[in-house]
């Protein structure tokens, strides 16, 4: 809270020399005539704060301050501040030189902490200590004489942004705004997403490739099952030849009997042999001789045909041996090849799953990826219907400043033209009556002077008779013209009174307009070139926002922004 604290004003339009030392609590009442002063001795405070005048009080430039007659003004403000502190503020205005401003910064204890000098950093540390400036004052708590609907005409907008510079929540404002989330922000975080989404691209092509090589030795896998049927076709065969095998076995077993016979008979051929040398002593015996001849040729053919035949089965026996030995081995390598291929089965069955998950979280991420590219498409859209309101809204007052200026400028020329002319006209007509009365005075005098002139009586008289009567008659037209000019003044006063006014409202009229355009420059809208191009872009933003209201469209926006931030939480 800020305190008044002293007042001084020299030579200050109606004020000659004020030196007004405020109390610390009070209610003070300013008492005076009309033009006395009173609103003067604001405006001195008005001026000690901020350095400009007040725009209601008559003055059009800062010379208009200075007293009439003089060549400078001052004007000397303390202003308490919160925890003790003061501002002495000192502004000299100086006709046709430089004015001088100087603002003194005073701690609790009196001493100068602090001094600036220069017409604009003065005024800036002025509003940076206070916390608010000249419009926002004027806006709230300070009412100029005969502006008391001010904040009552401002619209919404304008009421904010007065009470947020009040309130120092403008800087929390500008804050806001520069934390707000823009087209660019959302462009750019679009941009980093894709590459958020490439980076784990990326990232998950060395998982891919490894899958791929998983794939890939699953595939050699199924080539080794392919070779394991071909084995296991090939064991079937060994099954059969273990049959063989056995067949061959047995039968070897024959041939080893029938080998230890054929050993036997060859013992049986030594032996007839040996009885061959004794043939000659036993040649009696014809019965004992006949047998061993049939022994002999039993001997000499199981020589000649059985043994060879036993031999060639015996090595046929050993090959069968050593390929059934090989086949075994082949057997077990293939059994062990079947237990690696039934667990590379069970590993594919399980990257199958994986790569089903994976095909599946694929699906869900582009179905994901394309409902954000939606919301944020649909918010973009809504944006700009947000956006079509702010600018209908600035468009509609510039349309509304404009227009109302320019009917009022149009009446006024024209009712400011018409009593010019009547004035004129008045004018020629009380020249004329005047002529007329000097001749009608000519000619009374002339009548009066008749008789010493030798005139005949009667034509005297009658001459200033007539006189007399064009006198009067010319001095009542007189009369009434005068009374009729006077009108005429006071209404070409009325209406000079009414263009002032008109002036200010235009002032009005073009800080609105100006304001306007700011706003329409904030959005980033470009100006209309006329008032029907204006109307036009209004009932294009009509058109476009199809009778929907702000609320309506906001909900919309926090509705699409939920439905992003879940695609966004998917993806």
């Amino acid at each position: 809270m800020i305190r008044l604290r002293r007042l001084t004003a020299r030579q200050f339009k109606q004020l000659d020399k004020v030196d007004l030392e405020l109390p610390e609590r009070a209610r003070i009442l300013v008492k005076g005539l009309n033009e006395a002063g009173k609103s003067t001795l604001f405006e001195a405070v008005f001026f000690g704060l901020f350095g400009q005048p007040l725009g209601s009080q008559g003055a059009r430039s800062l010379d208009d301050l200075i007293r009439y007659g003089a060549d400078s003004a001052q004007v000397d403000l303390t202003v308490g501040l919160p925890g003790g502190k003061a501002l002495e503020i000192r502004r000299q205005l100086r006709r046709g030189k430089p004015n001088i401003w100087e603002l003194d910064l005073l701690r609790a204890d009196g001493a100068v902490e602090e001094q600036i000098r220069g017409n604009r950093e003065v005024n800036t540390r002025v509003a940076q200590e206070l916390g608010f400036d000249a419009e926002s004052l004027l806006n709230t708590c300070f009412v100029e004489q005969k502006k008391l609907d001010k904040l009552e005409g401002m619209n919404r907008a304008e009421r904010e942004q007065s009470l947020m510079k009040l309130l120092n929540l403008d800087q929390l404002l500008a804050v806001a705004d520069r934390l707000k989330v823009r087209l660019t922000d959302r462009q750019a975080l679009a941009r980093l997403t894709d590459r958020r989404d490439l980076a784990r691209a990326q990232a998950e092509l060395p998982r891919a490739a490894a899958r791929v090589a998983e794939l890939e030795a699953t595939v050699a896998r199924l080539d080794a099952l392919d070779a394991l049927a071909a084995t296991q076709a090939q064991l079937q065969g060994l099954r059969a030849l273990d049959a063989e095998i056995a067949a061959a076995t047995q039968t070897e077993a024959e041939l080893a009997e029938q080998a230890a016979k054929a050993q036997a008979l060859a013992e049986a051929r030594t032996a007839l042999e040996r009885a061959q040398q004794v043939a000659g002593q036993v040649a009696e015996s014809t019965v004992v001789a006949a047998r061993a001849r049939d022994l002999a040729e039993r001997c000499r053919r199981a020589r000649d045909e059985e043994i060879p035949a036993v031999t060639a089965r015996g090595l046929a026996l050993r090959r069968l041996a050593r390929r059934r030995a090989w086949l075994e081995r082949g057997a077990m390598r293939a059994e062990a090849l079947r237990q690696a291929v039934a667990r590379r089965e069970a590993e594919l069955e399980a990257l199958a799953a994986d790569l089903a998950a994976l095909n599946q979280t694929r699906h869900d991420l582009v179905e994901a990826r394309a409902a954000a590219r939606e919301a944020h498409d649909a918010l973009r859209g809504l944006e700009q219907d947000r956006r079509a309101f702010d600018v209908r809204t600035a468009l509609g007052e510039w349309l509304a400043a404009g227009a109302r200026g320019a009917e009022d400028d149009a009446g006024a020329a024209a009712a400011a033209a018409g009593v010019q002319l009547e004035r004129r006209r008045l004018g020629a007509r009380q020249a004329a009556l005047r002529w007329g009365l000097l001749a009608a005075l000519a000619a009374a005098a002339g009548g009066l002077a008749g008789a010493r002139l030798g005139l005949p009586g009667a034509l005297s008289t009658a001459l200033t008779a007539v006189g007399l009567l064009a006198m009067g008659l010319l001095s009542l037209l007189l009369v009434r013209g005068q009374q009729r000019a006077s009108a005429i003044d006071l209404r070409l006063g009325r209406l000079e009174g009414e263009a002032a006014a008109r002036e200010r409202d235009a002032a009005l009229r073009q800080a609105a307009t100006a304001a306007a355009e700011a706003r329409l420059q904030d959005l980033m809208a470009l100006r209309p070139a006329s008032f029907e191009r204006g109307r036009l872009a209004m009932a294009e933003i009509d058109a476009r926002l199809a009778g929907r209201d702000r609320e309506g469209v906001q909900s919309e926006i926090a509705a699409t922004q939920l439905h992003q931030v879940r695609a966004q939480e998917a993806t």
